[in-house]
């Protein structure tokens, strides 16, 4: 009986160590099994986080990109302004020198056109002048003929009168002449 009873306990105690042993390779199994955890929960944060860092250099990257195409587009639309502006302008100091160059064209023209119409009037005056002069040149001559004709009657006409007159005269100093005669020889028949 003490054998089976000391038999009894090397089986419990072997039972409680082979327990124990278990229970201490089932907790070292269990701390292994929660190691292996936290190392993969760390490795898949520092995975998550590698990942993150890459998304966030990516998403940067591309903002970056972006900015610099918007950049390079806002210096193209700004570039290609300029160039229209630079053309709008010349083409404004174009149509501007255009109708400053026609204005005073159309100023030449008209002021030749004046100067023309000066001329000919001046010319049409001096020809009427000329004409006005000629006109009173043969007024003249005219006048001074007509004088000169009159000048020469109004001479013969006294010419004429003073022959009369003289012939009137002889005429009558006959007739006295004969008067005196007869009452000469009257007298004398008497006597």
């Amino acid at each position: 009986a003490a054998a089976e009873c000391a038999a009894a306990e090397r089986a419990a105690a072997e039972r409680a160590a082979a327990e124990h042993a278990a229970a201490e390779c089932a907790a070292a199994e269990r701390a292994a099994a929660e190691r292996a955890a936290a190392e993969s929960a760390a490795a898949e944060s520092a995975a998550a986080e590698s990942a993150a860092a890459e998304r966030a250099a990516a998403e940067r990257a591309a903002a970056e990109r972006a900015a610099a195409e918007r950049a390079a587009a806002e210096s193209a639309a700004a570039e290609r302004a300029a160039v229209k502006r630079a053309a709008a302008e010349r083409a404004a100091a174009e149509s501007a020198a255009a109708e400053r160059a026609a204005a005073e064209s159309a100023a030449a023209e008209r002021a030749a056109a004046k100067r023309a119409a000066a001329e000919r009037a001046a010319a049409e005056r001096a020809a009427a002048e000329s004409a006005a002069a000629e006109r009173a040149a043969a007024e003249r001559v005219e006048a001074e003929r007509a004088a000169a004709k009159r000048a020469a009657a109004e001479r013969a006409a006294a010419e004429r009168a003073a022959a009369e007159r003289a012939a009137a005269e002889r005429a009558a100093a006959e007739r006295a002449a004969a008067k005196r005669a007869a009452t000469e020889h009257v007298a004398a028949e008497r006597a």
